[in-house]
């Protein structure tokens, strides 16, 4: 395991491309290719080079989808997400749309880490494969934030019509179907961010090597992972909001709809009623 002694710089690429990655099928591509990988709390860990520098490239797969790269270049980022694009499960989107790059500075000596606000980078006191998992869970973490606020942003935007006709006719063209089609929608966004709840907490790894757990929180504090994940959810919750108005609304319109049919029928068996005892009594 690679593993210097003097100082240098470090620079950390995270990307989220997808809903999951299936971690199974590349556990069993790498093996029927003979690829060397290891297993770490269910994050897939393997190294290759640079083909120029023959410098040294490490990287995470994370099954929720973030995948984590370590010292390459932008073109050699590419070719790894390429490679790996197969084992893409559920919703895609592009991954330049929801990446970040990190700058690690590796210090022997220092304590523990810190960030360094003036030359904004990481400072690490080692670069050993669980320094860098650390760093890479919160990071991961980060841009699977991104991946999910981008979904939400687009479901935002399809209900700026809505407001538009509330706002100006007060009530909205859409359909009792329609309505339920974009409720189940926001429920499907919701599902997906509530499933991935548990992805944002701090994860296992830590309980039993409590030195790391700095180094990760640190990072997540860095890439306000949990102010980010309060203020989807409230987003959420006021489109909720908007849909279940509309839908009590339409509810409302079909109610009075159904009245008004009813006092209809009442009121023609009255007049057949009136006419039949006319006719009679002539």
């Amino acid at each position: 395991m690679y593993h210097s002694i003097s100082p240098h710089s470090l620079k950390c690429y995270a990307a989220c491309k997808a809903d999951e990655y299936d971690i199974l099928g590349i556990k069993k591509f790498f093996k029927s290719s003979d690829k060397k990988f290891a297993s770490l709390e269910g994050t897939i860990y393997f190294s290759t080079k640079e083909q120029d520098s023959q410098e040294l490239v490490e990287v995470f797969i994370f099954y929720f989808g973030s995948i984590v790269i370590w010292g390459a270049s932008e073109k050699k980022c590419n070719e790894i997400l390429d490679n790996i694009s197969a084992f893409t499960q559920g919703k895609t989107q592009n991954p330049s749309a929801n990446s970040e790059v990190i700058e690690c500075k590796y210090i022997p000596g220092v304590a523990k880490g810190y960030f360094n606000d003036k030359k904004d980078h990481l400072v690490i006191p080692s670069d050993n494969i669980f320094t860098k998992f650390s760093i890479s869970y919160a990071v991961a973490q980060s841009v699977k934030l991104s991946f999910l606020e981008n979904s939400v942003a687009k479901l935002i935007k399809s209900t700026h019509q809505i407001q538009k006709e509330l706002s100006y006719k007060g009530s909205t063209s859409l359909s009792k179907r329609e309505i339920s089609k974009k409720t189940g929608m926001l429920f499907r966004e919701r599902y997906s961010i509530n499933l991935h709840n548990d992805m944002l907490d701090i994860p296992e790894f830590f309980w039993s090597r409590p030195i790391y757990e700095q180094l990760y929180i640190l990072t997540a504090k860095s890439q306000d992972i949990q102010p980010r994940q309060n203020i989807l959810n409230r987003r959420l919750d006021m489109m909720h909001d908007l849909y279940e108005m509309l839908s009590n609304d339409l509810s409302h319109k079909h109610s009075s709809r159904l009245e008004m049919t009813i006092i209809v029928l009442i009121g023609v068996e009255i007049l057949l009623n009136l006419i039949h005892i006319a006719v009679v009594s002539m």
